[in-house]
């Protein structure tokens, strides 16, 4: 919908921002077009994933694959060592655990139905990513990333109010 609305405004943007755009809106098409409104006015022309560094924080994909892969791997050093570079970049755990879920539940997807159940762009995944999710997806055992899915999702519930959101 945000490149239907783009194209019709005359708007350059890059499909991959716009995907993140609306994984950002978290399913509220207003939040969706406040953060777009947001992106044409830091761009330059064009709103392109680099552009979007200014407002979105987690534009990649990469340490959420990271953790997944520790879990789906029961490597707790890896996992408590990304935990500790996202704490120290800043991160806000909830969305550490939400995206680490998202990921979870695609490969889940892509486990059970195949490489072709998915649309890349849609997920908002590089090329790299998606090779990455693949490989969980199919270095998994059956219903791992099912479990860690639905054990991240009652985390995120546990999350709000928290102090102590980094353990």
């Amino acid at each position: 919908r945000l490149k239907h609305l783009g194209a019709a405004e005359g708007l350059k943007a890059e499909d991959k921002a716009l995907v993140v755009i609306a994984r950002e809106g978290h399913g509220s098409m207003r939040d969706a077009l406040t953060l777009l409104d947001q992106a044409i006015a830091l761009s330059s022309g064009e709103v392109t994933v680099q552009s979007l560094g200014f407002i979105v924080s987690n534009l990649s994909s990469s340490p959420y694959l990271e953790l997944l892969g520790a879990m789906v791997e029961k490597k707790a050093d890896r996992a408590n060592a990304v935990n500790d570079r996202l704490d120290q970049s800043g991160a806000e755990f909830s969305v550490v655990v939400e995206e680490t879920a998202r990921l979870a539940r695609h490969g889940f997807v892509l486990q059970g139905l195949g490489p072709k159940a998915l649309d890349q762009a849609m997920l908002g995944l590089d090329d790299g990513e998606m090779h990455e999710l693949r490989r969980l997806a199919e270095l998994a055992q059956p219903f791992d990333l099912n479990r860690i899915f639905r054990t991240l999702m009652k985390c995120r519930l546990e999350l709000d109010g928290s102090a102590m959101d980094r353990f």
